[in-house]
C-alpha cells in the first residue's frame, strides 16, 4: 500500500458480502474494533446459482438482495460476469478476470461514497482471495480489513457460534457431510465439524471447500431473514461425499423485537461525523542530476557465492532522499551490469539503515519505487550514527532466480500479525532459509505500538505467528539461525536484566542473539526483533541439518590487555553457514591491535569446523562495534587474510550478549551458496 493511513484511527469500510458466516461475522469483527460500517459490496452470477469460481460464493445469490434491508445499509451489486484467468498466487490485473469485476464494483462504491477508506472481507486461510482483495485495494488507495485471517478455526467457529451468527448450510461437498445437514445451522453441526476433523482434517471453518453457509440473522441485523420454499440440488449422489446445495425459491423478512446492543454500537459509529482517513502520499520523484558530480563519493562493494549476491552502498552527498535515491539506483545498475539481476525482483532481504529516523516518512516514499509492489523483500529498518555526511545505507540480500524467492506479503489489516503497510514483505524464503523482517510490538488490528511493558511480549507473539505460516512444522526442527535484537536507551528505565533474559530465551537455546542498542527505531518502539530461520524438515539427509556449535568464553590476551571471545556457528555437513563472534574487555574499548589477533582466533576457529575454504562462500560482514575507530584496524584485518567480503561497520552505544558481560564487538558473517 503506498497510502499512508491514520493507524489506530476509525475507518469507513464497505464489506464484501457473499451471505455466507465469514463476511457477515467479519462486519461484527469491524464494529467491535471500532470502524464505521457505510456500505456492503456483493458481485453475483446471472441467473444460476452456481459459477466455477475461484474467488466469490454464488449459492443463495438471490437471497442477498434483502441484505440492504436486513442490516440498513446501502448494497452495491454487480454482475459476475468474468472467470478464473489469471490464476497464479500472485495476481496481476487481467482482462475478463472475475477480479476485474471487484476492481469495478469497488470503484462504484468508492465513486458513490468518496469517504470510503477500506474494504472488509472473510477470507480466513486462502492466500489466493487475500492477495486478489489485496491488490484491488492497492489499485484503489484502499486499506484491507482482513480480521478473521489465520483465525485457529475451531476457536473461530465457537466465536461465530456464540455471537450468534445464524448460518445455515446451504452446500455440502465433502467426505462426512450428508445431504440432511442441508439447512441446518452452524451451532447444531459444530460437534459433527469438530469429529470430523479430528478423522479426516476436515476444515471446521469449511476453508477446504467443504461446505458454503447462508447467513438468516446476527445481533447486527434489523430484520431476520426466513426461508419459506427451497429445493434441494443434488450435483453429484456419491455416496461418501456427495455434492448437493440449496435452490431459495421463496423468503420473507421478519422484523425483530428487540435491537441488540452491537447493533446500537454499529449506529452509534455510523452517526458519528465522516471524515477521511487517508493521508496524502509523499512524493518519490527525486532529481539525482549528473552522477559525475558525486560518483566518487559512492561506496558500493558485492560479491557472489553460489546462487546468492550480496551488496552494500552508501554516498555521503545531498538529503536523505537525494542518497536513498541514488544508492537504490547505483545497487539496481551494479546488479544487472556485473551479475544480470534485477533488484526489483531479485532483492530477497535489505537492511536499510538510516541517520535520523525522522527522515524515514521521505527514504520510504523514494525506496516503494525500486521495489516490485507485490513481492518485495522482506526488510528491517533501524537508525545508527552514520559516518559524516552519509545519511543511509542500504545491504542488500539477492538470489539469482527469483523462481526460488517464497515471498510472504500479507497486507491486509487482522489479529494475525502486523500488515506490511509497506514495500515490504513478512518474510522471504530462498529453500529452507527465511529472511523476517524487522518486528516492533504493533498490535496487529490497530497497528498501534503496545505500552512499553508489554512489546517483548508482542514482538514474540507477532513473530510466532509469522513463523507458523512460513514454517508450516514450526517449531518442529526449526532453528532460528540468527537472531538480532535492537534497543533503545529507554529501556533502562525498566526491569532491563529481566528484559534480556526474556530476550535471550526467546527462541530456544541454542540460538546465536546478540542486543544491540541504536539511537532511534520506527514508530520510536523499544524494541525490533529480526530473525533468520531454517527449515530442517525438507533436509535429505540427516548429515544436511543445519547443527548449532559454540565456543567456550576464551582469554584472548594482547596488546598487554586481555579480552573475552565467544563465537556461535551453524554447519550443514562440512560448510558453514552463520556466523558470530563477540568480544568484551574490561574497558569500553578494544585496544589497538587487539582485534587482529582475536580475528586470527576467528579464522583458526572456522578451520576446526570445516575442511572446506570457507571465506570463499563468505558473502556479507556486519560489524557492530561501541568505538568507531576500531573499523580500520577491522579491515585491515580482513584485508590481510586476502578476504574479499561486502562489510557493513555500524557505530552503536551498547551491546549485550548473554555470555559476555562487557560485549564491546560483535562480528557476523554470513555464508550462502
Amino acid at each position: 500500500f503506498f497510502f499512508l493511513f491514520s493507524l489506530g484511527v476509525m475507518h469507513n469500510v464497505v464489506v464484501l458480502v457473499s451471505g455466507g458466516k465469514d463476511s457477515c461475522y467479519a462486519i461484527h469483527q469491524c464494529v467491535s474494533y471500532g470502524h464505521r460500517v457505510i456500505a456492503l459490496a456483493n458481485l453475483h452470477p446471472l441467473q444460476k446459482d452456481e459459477m466455477d469460481s475461484f474467488m466469490f460464493q454464488t449459492v443463495g445469490w438471490n437471497v442477498i438482495s434483502s441484505y440492504a434491508e436486513c442490516l440498513g445499509l446501502p448494497l452495491f451489486r454487480e454482475t459476475l460476469a468474468g472467470g478464473s484467468v489469471h490464476r497464479n498466487l500472485t495476481y496481476q490485473p487481467t482482462n475478463e478476470d472475475e477480479v476485474e469485476d471487484l476492481y469495478k464494483l469497488l470503484l462504484t462504491v468508492k465513486e458513490a461514497h468518496p469517504e470510503v477508506t477500506a474494504v472488509a472481507s472473510g477470507a480466513i486461510l486462502s492466500n489466493y482471495q487475500r492477495n486478489r482483495v489485496e491488490n484491488v485495494c492497492e489499485r484503489l488507495g484502499l486499506v484491507s480489513l482482513s480480521f478473521l485471517w489465520r483465525k485457529e478455526q475451531h476457536q473461530l467457529m465457537q466465536d461465530m457460534c456464540s455471537t450468534p451468527v445464524e448460518a445455515i448450510l446451504i452446500k455440502i461437498a465433502s467426505l462426512g457431510l450428508k445431504v440432511d445437514h442441508l439447512g441446518k445451522t452452524i451451532q447444531q453441526l459444530q460437534p459433527a465439524f469438530t469429529k470430523l476433523n479430528a478423522q479426516f482434517g476436515f476444515h471446521v471453518c469449511g476453508e477446504g471447500g467443504e461446505y458454503e453457509t447462508l447467513t438468516l440473522d446476527s445481533p447486527l441485523f434489523l430484520k431476520r431473514i426466513v426461508l419459506d420454499q427451497f429445493s434441494t440440488i443434488v450435483e453429484s449422489s456419491d455416496k461418501y461425499s456427495p455434492v448437493a446445495y440449496l435452490h431459495i425459491e421463496e423468503f420473507h423478512l421478519e422484523e425483530k423485537a428487540e435491537i441488540s446492543s452491537s447493533r446500537k454500537e454499529m449506529d452509534r459509529l455510523r452517526s458519528l461525523p465522516l471524515d477521511g482517513n487517508m493521508l496524502e502520499k509523499p512524493s518519490g520523484d527525486v532529481c539525482m542530476g549528473e552522477e559525475s558530480s558525486y560518483i566518487h563519493l559512492i561506496d558500493c562493494d558485492h560479491k557472489k557465492s553460489g546462487k546468492f549476491v550480496s551488496a552494500r552502498c552508501s554516498v555521503a552527498y545531498g538529503n536523505p532522499s537525494f542518497q536513498i535515491a541514488v544508492v537504490l539506483n547505483h545497487l539496481s545498475k551494479t546488479l544487472q551490469s556485473e551479475f544480470s539481476l534485477n533488484l526489483a525482483s531479485n532483492a530477497v532481504f535489505v537492511h536499510l539503515y538510516v541517520n535520523d529516523m525522522s527522515q524515514f516518512t521521505s527514504i520510504n516514499a523514494v525506496y516503494v519505487n525500486f521495489f516490485d509492489a507485490t513481492q518485495p523483500p522482506a526488510r528491517e529498518c533501524v537508525a545508527f550514527d552514520l559516518p559524516v555526511g552519509v545519511e543511509v545505507v542500504v545491504d542488500v540480500l539477492c538470489v539469482d532466480d527469483d523462481s526460488l524467492k517464497k515471498i510472504l506479503h500479507v497486507q491486509s489489516i487482522s489479529e494475525w500479525a502486523p500488515a506490511c503497510i509497506g514495500p515490504y514483505s513478512q518474510a522471504c524464503s530462498v529453500n529452507e532459509t527465511a529472511f523476517l523482517a524487522g518486528m516492533i510490538g504493533l498490535d496487529p488490528v490497530t497497528m498501534k505500538l503496545v505500552q512499553r511493558e508489554k512489546e517483548l511480549e508482542r514482538i514474540q507473539q507477532n513473530l510466532r505467528s509469522v513463523l507458523e505460516v512460513v514454517h508450516t512444522k514450526y517449531p518442529d526442527n526449526v532453528q532460528v539461525v540468527s537472531y538480532t535484537a535492537y534497543y533503545i536507551k529507554e529501556i533502562h528505565n525498566l526491569d532491563f536484566d529481566g528484559i534480556m533474559t526474556n530476550l535471550f530465551s526467546s527462541f530456544g537455546q541454542d540460538v546465536p542473539c546478540r542486543a544491540i542498542c541504536v539511537s532511534q527505531l520506527p514508530r520510536n518502539s523499544l524494541l525490533e526483533f529480526q530473525l533468520v530461520t531454517h527449515d530442517n524438515n525438507h533436509s535429505n539427509d540427516m548429515d544436511d541439518e543445519l547443527m548449532y556449535k559454540a565456543s567456550e568464553v576464551e582469554e584472548i590476551n594482547a596488546s598487554d590487555s586481555v579480552a573475552l571471545l565467544h563465537m556461535e556457528a551453524f554447519v550443514s555437513g562440512k560448510l558453514l553457514t552463520f556466523f558470530q563472534a563477540h568480544v568484551g574487555t574490561s574497558s569500553d574499548a578494544i585496544t589497538s591491535g587487539m582485534f587482529c589477533t582475536v580475528w586470527k582466533r576467528v579464522e583458526e576457529y572456522h578451520k576446526q569446523l570445516t575442511d572446506e575454504t570457507c571465506w570463499n562462500r563468505a558473502i556479507s560482514m556486519r560489524v557492530f562495534s561501541k568505538d568507531s575507530h576500531l573499523f580500520d584496524e577491522i579491515k585491515s584485518c580482513i584485508k590481510q587474510s586476502n578476504i574479499e567480503i561486502p562489510l557493513t561497520c555500524l557505530t552503536v552505544e551498547e551491546i549485550a550478549h548473554k555470555h559476555i558481560n562487557n560485549c564491546a564487538v560483535a562480528l557476523e558473517i554470513c555464508f550462502l551458496e
